[in-house]
């Protein structure tokens, strides 16, 4: 990034001071922990010249029967969040 930050990243090269893409191969058998992302609205919580996280996924390969959930129910409240981690009852998901 340092040597070819113009050629990687074009007119915007100066907006950033690390390569703003990262990527991740998850070969995951099991059940992921929760992943929990800040906005940009609390901007004093992120570095100056980076942003929130956003994410793209790309399935490779699924077994039939799989599932990724994204969201909660309008609704929930701390509390019940925290019974369904405690737990491991899947009462918090969308139905989206």
């Amino acid at each position: 990034m340092e040597q070819f930050r113009e050629q990687l990243m074009g007119k915007l090269s100066s907006r950033f001071r690390r390569f703003p893409l990262l990527l991740k191969f998850l070969d995951a058998h099991e059940m992921l922990s929760v992943q929990v992302h800040p906005s940009d609205d609390p901007s004093e919580l992120i570095p100056a010249g980076d942003t929130a996280k956003t994410e793209a996924w790309v399935v490779i390969e699924a077994e039939k029967g799989s599932q990724i959930y994204a969201g909660l129910r309008s609704g929930t409240s701390a509390g019940i969040l925290r019974e369904s981690l405690d737990d491991g009852l899947l009462r918090i998901t969308s139905s989206a």
